[in-house]
């Protein structure tokens, strides 16, 4: 006596199953892998952190302000 067809149907009978369930297992080993290599990577930037200095244009109306 088979087992019953819980998870797929098809033309394969019991290796419908099997397939899916290893393409369930593949599915979650790549992400497994994905997330424990992103943890350890450090992002690369295209360009350097901006650094906060004095512009060398600046004008003492009262209109103007620096922003923080």
């Amino acid at each position: 006596m088979f087992p019953p067809i819980m998870l797929a149907h098809g033309a394969l009978g019991p290796y419908d199953e099997v397939i899916f369930l290893g393409v369930i297992a593949l599915f979650i080993t790549f992400m497994a892998l994905s997330w424990i290599l992103s943890r350890n990577t450090k992002p690369k930037f295209d360009r350097e952190p901006v650094v906060d200095s004095p512009s060398s244009h600046q004008d003492d109306s009262p209109e103007r302000f620096k922003l923080d």
